[in-house]
């Protein structure tokens, strides 16, 4: 069971993770935990740990925030806000996502699993932004429709 202690803590850690602290993040992770999200899927800590690194190469004030987070049992489900600028174009960019985290019994992560929409971060970095960015918009232009269920 998740003590509230541990959220608090946890919470607090994922919105002030930078990359002189990621040590001490990592420390939540078990050693065969698994990570997925639209890029990658990997299994180890170690590998878990190289992406955050390698993302913290690529990236300036990379922070996670706005959290919102629900718990349940060995579960924690985070709502969050990715605020970052690229090296290498120095604009300011976010996106939304939720990451999906179940503990072992030690409380300890055995599996991550972020979802995001990668489109929001192919288009900020390749010429593919343009087309990616017409299609939304065709996308949007579409008529919503309202489905009805009905009880029995």
């Amino acid at each position: 069971m998740i003590s509230p202690e541990f959220l608090a803590k946890f919470s607090y850690s994922i919105s002030s993770l930078r990359e002189d602290n990621l040590n001490k993040f990592m420390e939540y992770y078990a050693e065969d935990a698994t990570f997925n999200d639209p890029l990658h899927t990997l299994k180890g800590k170690d590998k878990i740990d190289s992406m955050y690194k390698a993302m913290y190469t690529r990236l300036e004030d990379a922070r996670f925030g706005n959290l919102e987070i629900v718990k349940m049992e060995n579960t924690i489900v985070v709502r969050w806000l990715f605020t970052f600028t690229v090296k290498r174009i120095k604009t300011g960019n976010q996106f939304p996502g939720v990451s999906w985290i179940a503990l072992n019994e030690e409380n300890l992560i055995k599996s991550h699993t972020d979802f995001w929409d990668a489109s929001e971060l192919i288009s900020l970095v390749t010429p593919m932004k343009y087309p990616i960015n017409w299609i939304k918009k065709q996308i949007s232009k579409l008529p919503k429709k309202t489905i009805k269920y009905e009880d029995n």
